[in-house]
């Protein structure tokens, strides 16, 4: 389960979505819960929202695939009852094959402790690596000298993805030079994650050398909303990279 859970494409089985709309119910209203004293909580919500939308909505896309019907089905009010409890098509359709006959192998890449790197050696991958974090760093820092924090919550969140899909998908196009990432899925998933904890370390550690913040009460899920939501944001590049080096791929 949770292959690809910000993907639309594929299919889910019933118990796969269930989960996954309980685990949307537990951090909407818990988050809210916890940040609604904070300074920063339209900001930090809003990081949180948007990537756990997109999240619900993907893996209720791959639902309606399973019952043989458009994503878009899932807007249909009440329509969520019938895609929690209904059994599956047994047989492939266009979107897939019946995830039930899938499970295992694919799946297990995902959670094996050692995966396949890109024929790499780890201090190679970190420091070809770590000139895109500082970037990532530096324009983010940037964007919040010249524009503050007083700008609206969704306008400084689209600018930090907009600046952390930028700047992982260089990092993507001058390691792998319009070479397909397809195979490699679980190690980018790793990376990712330990690209967005990066960022945010370095970020955190300016904060508390030149703004003297301090944590306080709720700042562990702010912490954690902020990974999430860099994390997210480097997911756009994996998405957008292999679109833009069709013509590459190709020719190898």
């Amino acid at each position: 389960m949770f292959l690809n859970p910000f993907s639309f494409k594929g299919r889910i089985r019933r118990l796969e979505y269930g989960l996954s709309y309980l685990i949307y119910l537990v951090i909407f209203y818990g988050s809210g819960a916890v940040l609604v004293e904070n300074d920063d909580f339209g900001i930090v919500y809003l990081i949180i929202v948007v990537p756990l939308l997109w999240f619900l909505f993907a893996q209720g896309a791959k639902r309606c695939h399973d019952l043989g019907e458009s994503g878009f089905f899932q807007l249909i009010p009440f329509y969520v009852l019938w895609m929690v409890f209904a059994d599956g098509k047994s047989r492939p359709n266009k979107w897939g094959h019946n995830p039930k006959h899938i499970e295992g192998g694919v799946h297990s890449d995902f959670l094996q402790l050692r995966v396949r790197l890109p024929e790499k050696t780890p201090l190679t991958l970190l420091i070809e690596g770590l000139p895109f974090v500082l970037l990532n760093v530096f324009l983010g820092l940037l964007m919040d000298h010249l524009m503050g924090y007083e700008i609206m919550a969704g306008v400084y969140g689209i600018g930090y993805a907009v600046i952390t899909f930028l700047s992982y998908y260089l990092l993507l196009v001058f390691c792998f030079k319009g070479r397909e990432i397809q195979s490699i899925r679980p190690f980018l998933f790793r990376h990712r994650l330990i690209y967005a904890v990066a960022v945010y370390i370095l970020i955190r550690i300016y904060r508390v050398i030149f703004h003297e913040e301090i944590f306080g009460y709720g700042s562990w899920i702010v912490d954690v909303a902020l990974v999430i939501g860099i994390w997210m944001s480097t997911y756009i590049s994996i998405l957008i990279y292999p679109l833009t080096n069709k013509k590459n791929q190709l020719n190898e």
